[in-house]
């Protein structure tokens, strides 16, 4: 799992995450001009577009074949 945290104001939109290939690419669904992606072997950061400097922008990416995964111990 991912937790991305892009700016410091208390302002905060909850951004989507998809992978593209090796690129984890978030989008605002609020700011339609905000795209930020993050190589996810290298780190990589690269903004193609920050929308509203004034806002944050949070990120949370989970692999899919993690997000239905029951840890019972049972």
């Amino acid at each position: 799992m991912l937790d991305i945290k892009f700016s410091t104001n208390e302002n905060t939109h909850r951004c989507d995450a998809v992978l593209e290939g090796k690129w984890i690419v978030f989008t605002c669904p609020q700011c339609q001009d905000y795209r930020r992606k993050m190589h996810q072997e290298t780190g990589e950061m690269i903004t193609e577009s920050t929308g509203n400097p004034e806002i944050l922008h949070q990120g949370l990416y989970v692999q899919p074949r993690l997000q239905n995964f029951d840890a019972s111990l049972s």
